[in-house]
């Protein structure tokens, strides 16, 4: 509690409630589900109780005091979440990182670079950057972790973060897939191209797949 500032102060009460059990695929929302009514009745218990009444009782560390600078020292606040947080980093996220972000930070992952990687895109120069612009690919979830792809004639893996096609298990149909630096794959519920067609983006990637050169 702080009067002043938001998420500091000292911690007046906190739930003695065993076994909280999160699930391996938690989102925001559902955790918000779990955790929203404890804190409600941790709030309302907490006013009837008049913990906000001085002397105030620092519950964390079993101390009264009135001032929280000194918990302040202790304390490490996360980051703001950019844009630039959804950026999929192929060669150091194993499949299972990046669906724990996508549910994390609310999906739209997106990667910069899928189109050229595919031959689908050449860049377009940006004269007040001095830069190429490529187009991005944003991905909706909810992702699947599937079979990796198998390797070339001469042993050699699909590099991360490059398409292939492999047989959905569950309907037999083709599907794009997505390398992982963990020799898997992931498999997002729909892909679209920077200024395309919302979901186009995996008939794009397939028929580009299936014409070979790539």
């Amino acid at each position: 509690m702080h009067p002043t500032k938001f998420d500091h102060g000292l911690v007046l009460a906190q739930t003695l409630a065993p076994g909280i059990e999160i699930a391996d695929d938690a989102t925001p929302e559902s955790l918000l589900e779990v955790l929203g009514p404890m804190g409600a009745e941790l709030l309302v218990k907490g006013i009837e109780d008049g913990l906000f009444v001085a002397p105030l009782r620092d519950v964390s560390g079993g101390t009264e005091t009135g001032t929280a600078d000194s918990q302040l020292l202790q304390l490490a606040h996360a980051p703001k979440i950019s844009p630039a947080d959804r950026e999929i980093d192929w060669a150091s996220w194993t499949a299972e990182e990046i669906l724990l972000r996508d549910r994390a930070l609310g999906g739209r992952l997106w990667d910069g670079g899928l189109w050229a990687r595919a031959g689908l895109d050449d860049g377009q120069w940006n004269e007040g950057k001095q830069q190429k612009h490529f187009l991005r690919a944003t991905f909706a979830g909810p992702w699947r972790i599937a079979a990796g792809p198998a390797a070339g004639a001469l042993g050699q893996q699909v590099g991360a973060g490059k398409p292939f096609l492999a047989l959905d298990p569950v309907t037999g149909s083709e599907e794009v897939r997505l390398a992982t630096v963990d020799g898997k794959a992931v498999v997002p519920a729909s892909i679209t191209q920077e200024s395309g067609r919302k979901g186009q983006g995996a008939g794009l990637l397939a028929e580009r797949l299936r014409g070979g050169g790539y």
